[in-house]
């Protein structure tokens, strides 16, 4: 059984519950209920009941959506109105019952990090429990998985993708739909296609191949429409060949709809409707509601002049009517649902998350695992420690119920057997330090404690009662689009923090914050010092993306107090702040952080990116870590041998310092269980598993999107054809930084027996025994490659068909086992337009990485 939560329903669903009521209620006097309301009933029979009840009017409006996160009812027939929430690794839409975005949820490793565990039945468990989260919070459908092709390492909503591979991409979102959608919540996979950028991405036209389309950019939609069927597809922003991808006959009629078989709705991402050729091309829904394109009054105008028919309505409408009844929102006796939130269970489950997708890039002589035996000093730094970073700043962004930060998380796990010393060495962004909690103090009733006092309100003017008082030990944030607390409107808040400041020393000081995309203010003794504030309402657009970073001098006295208050609202949805100052005769941050390493056993710096550089509309600008985080990963690495590099980022990034550093260590942005995840990683009480689902290159002009990206407002030629990812690399013999399926672990893997069966079918079976050769108890991924050298084709020297992942204790050996159906031997070939399997002789390869193959075999075609 589940565990019992309360369930907030927003306020306007509940008039359409006790329609429901009414009418199951009356149902049970009268001993019948319509077939639509009978679950007994298959659902094909039902929506085709509830159709030949539905006016004409009534079927014309089901083609918008009723408002930005609802699709439309039909009051008079008791049909609610179906909330659905983007979602990814957590559920982002949480509306009170006066519809404000508020509250929390269970915050996952986001699906790149997903992707690095290879792990079909954990990614299935992590859907199932977004969709038990989403129910308890009131929304029946969600809004993934996203699954684009990580085509370039810039993409800023990467992080929110699977892979740069199609099969590994599509496997993993079938895994992640069928979680969903076994607790009848439904899964809407995004974003149809070649959707690879966010620059230009709702202008501009993607000129892709026909090959490159079918073997890169659509696989990972065809693959889990046919083995789980969701619910939905979004189209993308993006003009595909010319065209929008709303309107898009080739994509959704032609492919998806006719060739595919596909049965669930097409809809528009949001606002990516353009005209009514949209209607012709088969999308099904616009979103948001009321929509501009798809309404009501233009469907009946089409009808009207026989341009549509009525049964072409009714099949569109089937498709959404469909999708609600399989929410069980229309059941005449509801049946027993899962409903679950922001319990220990999932708590858990996002720890074990986070540790599968914790890759180990490098371990010379085996400095990792820590063990509190050896280590006593333990120095850590870097801008990701003190902060638990989720996720760039797109729609996807979760506001988490609890997070657990990397310094938080060692500190747990070493208890007092270690003294953990901290200097943050550099900013995510600013050119200050920041003011921590031992320089920062405020009241708390008749006490006084470290920080400021933060006093949090819904709305940009700081009017009312706030929301949420709570003291903060520093203001160093970037919330992006999630809410800094689940108490606040993510999308309209303000915040003050109000305290002292005490100085050490006795000088003139540099005093300032850094900000983006909000208004500040800043005042020290009552006197307005710092005023970028704006009109919070009236603001032209552009000001809503400004940064700021204004600092003041100032002289004060070594421990007198000075009275600070910062003031805050958000203004677009890059939003971070960042209250910083310069101490007199102060060394630099980095040199600070230096002095900690150099007279402590082990050093840690926790690097990589946020919010500020990646996510929904903004792509990073280059592959380098941001500020001086190079310089301080050197000077710290000078300065202790044993130096660990932890990335927490959702992009690959280059490493000037790799030779430098024994130890480096891949988290992606690993959730609100990051910090344990991390900690039980490094001292040992995991053993690392996961690996690369992308390609890391030596620099950006290795990759194969280099020199076709961004293109120009209206145009990106997608020149690499099918050579994305791995497949460009082996192709032109590049050596990357970490190759696609990189990843050690503190056990080491034999592969022995190498067996090819060929079936009657043009199938196959390959076996493999694989052995765990080292001392301790470990997951390995075994990765099953073909390839096709005597293609008359150009064709990748070997691309990834299979994949599998194994616990095996030391000593201990096990058989591994892959069906090779005869399409994965398919190549698209243009010419005819079709696929084709090739006669010839095939090479089958089984390795630890695209770059380390263990075991080689063939098969011949005929």
């Amino acid at each position: 059984m589940s565990p019992e939560v309360n369930i907030r329903l927003p306020g306007r669903i509940r008039p359409w519950l006790m329609i429901l009521v009414m009418l199951t209620t009356a149902g049970c006097r009268n001993k019948h209920i319509p077939a639509y309301l009978d679950p007994d009933l298959p659902v094909d029979e039902r929506v085709d009941h509830l159709i030949s009840l539905l006016t004409l009017e009534e079927k014309a409006a089901f083609m918008t959506g009723d408002d930005m996160w609802h699709f439309k009812g039909v009051v008079r027939l008791g049909i609610p109105p179906v909330q659905v929430t983007d979602c990814g690794h957590g559920v982002t839409v949480v509306l009170d019952e006066e519809g404000h975005n508020t509250g929390c949820a269970t915050c996952f490793p986001t699906a790149v990090g997903q992707a690095s565990t290879w792990n079909r039945e954990l990614v299935e468990e992590i859907g199932a429990a977004i969709g038990r989260e989403a129910r308890a919070l009131g929304s029946s459908i969600l809004l993934a998985p996203m699954v684009n092709i990580h085509r370039t390492p810039l993409g800023g909503r990467n992080y929110e993708t699977y892979s740069e591979d199609p099969y590994l991409s599509g496997s993993l979102a079938s895994s992640f739909i069928s979680g969903v959608q076994s607790e009848h919540v439904g899964a809407v996979i995004k974003a149809v296609t070649a959707n690879n950028q966010q620059a230009n991405q709702g202008y501009h036209s993607v000129e892709v191949s026909e090959r490159a389309l079918r073997e890169i950019y659509l696989p990972s939609f065809r693959i889990p429409v046919t083995e789980s069927a969701p619910w939905g597809i979004m189209t993308s922003y993006n003009k595909v060949n010319g065209t929008y991808a709303s309107a898009n006959k080739h994509l959704i009629s032609d492919i998806i709809k006719d060739e595919w078989r596909y049965r669930g709705f097409v809809v528009s991402d949001w606002r990516g409707t353009h005209d009514i050729e949209a209607l012709y091309a088969g999308l099904d829904l616009e979103m948001p509601g009321p929509g501009k394109v798809l309404t009501k009054t233009a469907i009946l105008e089409e009808i009207a002049g026989g341009r549509f028919t009525e049964a072409e309505l009714d099949d569109r409408i089937s498709r959404i009517l469909s999708a609600i009844i399989r929410s069980k929102s229309l059941e005449h006796e509801r049946g027993e649902v899962n409903s679950e939130w922001n319990t220990p269970h999932h708590h858990l489950l996002a720890r074990r998350a986070a540790e599968e997708s914790i890759v180990l890039l490098k371990n010379e002589h085996k400095l990792l695992p820590l063990s509190t035996d050896r280590i006593k000093t333990l120095a850590i730094t870097g801008p990701n420690a003190r902060e638990a970073r989720l996720g760039g700043g797109g729609s996807a962004s979760v506001t988490a119920c609890y997070t657990v930060s990397p310094i938080e998380g060692i500190m747990q796990q070493c208890g007092e057997t270690v003294q953990v010393l901290f200097e943050e060495g550099c900013g995510m962004k600013g050119d200050m330090p920041i003011i921590y909690s031992r320089y920062l103090r405020t009241r708390d009733g008749d006490q006084t404690v470290r920080g400021l006092k933060g006093e949090y309100f819904n709305g940009r003017e700081l009017a009312g009662d706030p929301v949420l008082v709570r003291f903060d030990q520093k203001i160093d944030f970037s919330w992006g689009w999630a809410a800094p607390c689940p108490e606040v409107d993510r999308g309209d808040y303000s915040v003050r923090w109000t305290g002292q400041v005490i100085p050490p020393e006795t000088g003139e000081y540099g005093i300032g914050v850094s900000s983006t995309e909000a208004g500040v203010r800043l005042y020290l003794d009552g006197v307005l010092v710092i005023d970028r504030w704006g009109d919070p309402y009236h603001d032209n657009f552009e000001a809503g993306f400004r940064k700021v970073s204004e600092r003041i001098k100032t002289t004060m006295q070594a421990g007198v107090p000075r009275e600070i208050c910062l003031e805050f609202h958000k203004k677009a949805n890059r939003n971070s702040i960042r209250l910083e100052w310069e101490i007199p005769g102060k060394e630099d941050p980095v040199s600070a952080a230096v002095s900690i390493a150099r007279e402590s056993d082990a050093a840690i710096i926790f690097a990589g990116l946020s919010n500020l550089y990646e996510g929904g509309t903004q792509d990073r600008e280059r592959l380098s870590l941001p500020a001086q985080q190079n310089r301080l990963i050197s000077a710290v690495a000078r300065a202790n041998p044993n130096t660990i590099v932890v990335l927490i980022n959702g992009t690959p990034l280059t490493m000037p310092w790799i030779n430098e550093v024994p130890a480096i260590l891949e988290a992606y942005y690993p959730g609100q269980e990051g910090g344990h995840a991390m900690a039980r990683i490094l001292f040992g009480e995991v053993c690392p598993s996961g690996k690369l689902p992308e390609t890391f290159p030596q620099r950006l002009e290795d990759n194969p999107s280099f020199g076709f990206y961004p293109g120009d407002r209206n145009r990106v030629v997608y020149g690499e054809g099918i050579y994305v990812g791995y497949r460009h690399y082996d192709k032109q013999d590049i050596t990357p930084l970490f190759p696609f399926g990189h990843g050690l672990s503190y056990t080491t893997f034999g592969y022995d027996n190498l067996q090819i069966e060929k079936m009657a079918d043009g199938s196959c079976r390959v076996q493999a025994e694989v052995t765990n050769t080292g001392t301790v108890s470990g997951k390995e991924i075994i990765q099953l490659y073909i390839g096709n050298p005597e293609s008359d084709l150009d064709c990748p020297p070997k691309e990834l068909k299979g994949f599998t992942k194994i616990g095996i204790d030391p000593g201990k050996s096990r058989t591994v086992s892959f069906e090779l159906p005869a399409e994965y031997f398919a190549q698209f070939d243009s010419r005819v337009n079709q696929w084709l399997v090739e006669p010839g002789e095939y090479q089958i390869m089984l390795g630890s990485s695209s770059r380390d193959i263990r075991l080689r075999g063939s098969m011949t075609m005929e």
